[in-house]
């Protein structure tokens, strides 16, 4: 089994896209998750989808052959190529957007969407809390009233709390449901506290600000 270190260099970020499939399995991940997400749009009405996190298509494609309307989006050039691969060999069309999420005003107009939708730990790349505020503000303005925004995250203050068990492989993922497949497995060589933290704001600091960005309308 081949080892590697994903450092942003553009040899592993084209590893990381090939190998995405493999970590993700679609297939298993589906039976995993066991309709959840389709529940989700369908119990709140939802039709028009934001994908904010493109990656390989695995979601879009998924919600396309479901028969929601989805428009995709995503700022990696290799992982719109692989995405758009993949919707050849399922046989649909992605309808594709490349936006900085902290900028989707200048494109998308308010209230465009049923669901924006925020998969795979993808908010975590922005790592400061202002672009993160950023972030789900427009996505707030892009969601219509009574829509739904739906972000998936690691547990990083578990992750933090057992990082020497973690990283002496005591505790290991389960792989389930997001992370199913076989043959491509990770785990983290190194946790750091600040890195984590992002800033010095206690946890309560930031989940107020984080809540005042959504608070002049009701999204369920």
């Amino acid at each position: 089994m081949q080892k590697h270190c994903w450092i942003g260099n553009a040899e592993n970020r084209r590893l990381l896209v090939e190998m995405w499939s493999g970590y993700v399995n679609w297939m298993r991940r589906e039976k995993a998750e066991n309709g959840w997400l389709i529940h989700q749009l369908n119990s709140h009405n939802c039709n028009k989808v934001f994908d904010a996190a493109l990656g390989d298509g695995c979601d879009s494609i998924r919600l396309i052959k479901a028969g929601f309307c989805v428009t995709s989006n995503d700022v990696d050039r290799l992982f719109i190529l692989k995405a758009v691969e993949n919707a050849i060999k399922h046989k649909v069309q992605l309808k594709i957007t490349n936006l900085d999420w902290r900028e989707l005003n200048k494109k998308i107009p308010p209230q465009s969407f049923d669901a924006v939708l925020c998969l795979g730990n993808s908010f975590t790349c922005l790592f400061d809390l202002k672009s993160q505020i950023k972030a789900i503000t427009q996505f707030h303005s892009i969601t219509k009233n009574g829509g739904i925004l739906l972000i998936d995250e690691r547990n990083y203050q578990h992750i933090l709390d057992n990082r020497r068990k973690i990283l002496s492989g005591q505790l290991v993922s389960t792989g389930e449901p997001l992370y199913c497949g076989k043959n491509v497995h990770s785990r983290p060589i190194e946790i750091k506290k600040s890195r984590s933290n992002g800033n010095s704001w206690t946890r309560e600091q930031k989940r107020e600000r984080m809540l005042s960005a959504t608070r002049s309308k009701k999204v369920s």
